[in-house]
């Protein structure tokens, strides 16, 4: 199942991908982006809760409200026994992770292959060969 938010064609959508979901993000997380980015997250875990991806390989600019969202939702997700997971954060995304300490608290990974649905070329995981890991501290379980 896929489903894109009206209100910003092409720039947020879900796939359901056997276990979780997927969510893929593109372009600016700017305000009207976080507004679908929060509803898409808000109703995926009311109608179906499940772990959650967050592809975010496409992602040229976050702001504060979109990082607030992801924390939100990654908050909501544990308190129902699921994860919510940042997939292939681009390198400014890492810097603003571990500048604000939000890496603690927001899972990051790096997947080898664009999530099913998610149709993007995958580039330099981190835009600079710089591995993810050495920028980002996975919090503990």
């Amino acid at each position: 199942m896929t489903s894109t938010i009206p209100a910003t064609p092409g720039r947020i959508h879900t796939v359901r991908d056997r276990t979780l979901h997927v969510v893929c993000c593109h372009g600016d997380l700017d305000s009207p982006t976080t507004t679908a980015l929060r509803y898409v997250l808000g109703e995926t875990y009311r109608t179906d809760p499940a772990d959650l991806l967050v592809d975010t390989r496409a992602v040229t600019w976050a702001g504060s409200a979109a990082l607030g969202v992801l924390t939100a939702a990654g908050r909501r997700a544990s308190l129902q026994g699921h994860t919510l997971t940042l997939a292939n954060p681009p390198l400014h995304l890492l810097r603003t992770l571990r500048t604000t300490g939000l890496h603690r608290v927001i899972r990051v990974t790096q997947v080898a292959h664009a999530p099913t649905g998610c149709a993007l070329p995958l580039p330099d995981a981190t835009g600079s060969g710089t591995p993810a890991a050495s920028l980002v501290r996975r919090p503990s379980r």
